[in-house]
């Protein structure tokens, strides 16, 4: 069996499980591949860790605790990639692919990118511009949420300092621009937006 056959049936499965458990059960609920779960109350908190037990039990893999964290759990695509990248199996997200290519638009090569990752790996591929998890702890690692938004700027200016240029807000980060306001504020107010898809927005962080 080949990769897209292993993938597919890695989805269909967990497609039957999250349609049986959580979605009713029947054909009339089709749960496409990207619809977020969690976003529509599919899925709580307590259906990711019954999904987590499940995934372990079901493909024989390990779920690791900080690979617990929504975006591994928003969509049966998520799910997917989950499982076949701990069965060795690569595939490539669509989110992953538009927000390189939105980052490729609006930011230089030589370009230090702040990304509101989630420690998210992947995320931070972005065709040979440095990239940076945000925020971030001293070895580089994804680090907790901001307390509110001066707390935010502070940990962005301190970034800043260390030579990042640009900030972008995936699409399942888009909340930050609400949750931090003082945030938001203070990157329209420096630069604006450089760049919107549906995969995220992105801002410098020089002066206009």
């Amino acid at each position: 069996m080949g990769p897209e056959e292993e993938t597919s049936q890695i989805e269909t499965t967990l497609r039957e499980y999250v349609r049986s458990r959580y979605a009713g059960g029947g054909s009339g609920h089709a749960l496409e591949p990207e619809d977020d779960l969690l976003e529509s109350s599919v899925v709580d908190s307590m259906g990711v860790v019954e999904l987590t037990s499940f995934i372990e039990e079901r493909f024989g893999v390990t779920v690791e605790g900080e690979e617990i964290v929504p975006d591994n759990f928003r969509s049966l695509g998520a799910m997917t990639r989950l499982v076949a990248a701990k069965k060795g199996i690569a595939v490539e997200d669509p989110h992953v692919v538009e927000l390189r290519s939105l980052v490729a638009e609006a930011v230089p090569e030589h370009g230090v990118v702040l990304v509101v990752s989630y420690g998210e790996e992947a995320l931070l591929a972005l065709d040979g511009r440095t990239a940076w998890h945000f925020p971030r702890d001293e070895q580089g690692r994804f680090s907790f949420h901001p307390a509110d938004g001066d707390d935010a700027i502070r940990q962005l200016e301190g970034q800043r300092s260390l030579g990042a240029t640009h900030i972008v807000f995936p699409d399942t980060a888009l909340w930050w621009l609400d949750e931090y306001a003082g945030l938001r504020d203070y990157l329209e107010a420096r630069s604006g937006e450089l760049g919107r898809s549906d995969a995220g927005v992105v801002y410098a962080l020089t002066a206009a």
